[in-house]
């Protein structure tokens, strides 16, 4: 059933007839029922979600990732448009899974699973809404939603230390290739005349985190097939940590060269933004490489995830 609404021009005796589906403003009134029901429930988690993207930097890039999957949900909105929503109750139960979730998050005090949960609950209003053939096109953009959740203290702490390890040891290693004396103890490596630790917050956590979005954005924005897509967001990990590396090598070769003039905290600074732009060229070249071993899209026997 459809409605006729007129719209004034702003010509005296002119209007513009604009056909207004019912079905739609009912859907959009479910959408935004549901969407002030989510932030009402989930108000005090997202109250302390944020705290921890404006705080703490090795979530920061936590806040762009809603408007970002919001940007991806807008590309597609023609072949969204294309599928009639067929709502359905099976997203209650994801709801219904949500709130347990929470629950149980609550009742032991372990504030992740409530932040998990609002991302549960969030596929479940999208599946409860859209019905499965629309959820089903923006699969990758409810996954993305995943990045915008904190890890739980434990295993932050398990990956920290031996993260730390592993960067001071590569980092020693490729400055010895590169004819630097450096030798590590623990987190710590020596060179010449002075000492230079890798903190925790040093560790590349921070620098893998926001590198996997980031590829994980552009293997969904490329639109290539699901292997080219998991690859590319896989190599994002190696990227990250690859990336930290480079950073502290530099770090250690500047402050030898300039040991007086220029402070090891200032170019470990500035060599960590110079990283972000090295990531991007290096994801682009995997996805310029991998796009150029086939041919057309009848090589790979399909479409990939949308």
């Amino acid at each position: 059933m459809a409605k006729e609404v007129a719209v004034e021009t702003g010509v005296p005796g002119e209007a513009t007839r604009v056909v207004v589906s019912s079905g739609f403003l009912w859907q959009a009134l479910g959408w935004l029922a549901c969407g002030l029901a989510l932030i009402y429930t989930y108000h005090m988690v997202l109250r302390d979600l944020f705290a921890i993207w404006w705080n703490n930097q090795d979530y920061s890039y936590g806040m762009l990732v809603g408007p970002f999957a919001a940007y991806l949900a807008w590309r597609k909105r023609g072949d969204l448009n294309g599928l009639k929503a067929t709502p359905s109750w099976a997203g209650a139960l994801l709801l219904l899974v949500a709130a347990l979730i929470r629950v149980l998050g609550v009742v032991y005090y372990y504030d992740s699973l409530e932040r998990y949960s609002l991302i549960v609950a969030v596929w479940g209003v999208v599946f409860m809404l859209s019905g499965w053939r629309r959820t089903r096109l923006m699969i990758g953009i409810l996954l993305f939603l995943v990045l915008m959740i904190p890890l739980p203290g434990r295993i932050e702490s398990s990956i920290t230390l031996p993260l730390q390890r592993f960067a001071a040891q590569a980092s020693a290693w490729v400055l010895n290739v590169m004819g630097w004396e450096a030798i590590t103890h623990g987190n710590i490596i020596r060179m010449y005349g002075q000492d230079m630790e890798v903190a925790a917050a040093c560790n590349g956590l921070r620098m893998v985190f926001a590198i996997v979005t980031l590829g994980c954005a552009l293997a969904y924005l490329s639109g290539r097939p699901t292997w080219e897509r998991l690859i590319v967001a896989g190599s994002s990990v190696v990227i990250g940590i690859g990336a930290n590396i480079i950073r502290i090598v530099a770090t250690g070769i500047v402050s030898q060269i300039f040991p007086e003039s220029i402070s090891t905290a200032s170019v470990h600074d500035v060599a960590g933004w110079l990283m972000m732009p090295l990531a991007l060229m290096l994801l682009w070249w995997g996805q310029y490489f991998l796009r150029s071993l086939f041919v057309g899209d009848s090589a790979y026997g399909g479409t990939g995830l949308a």
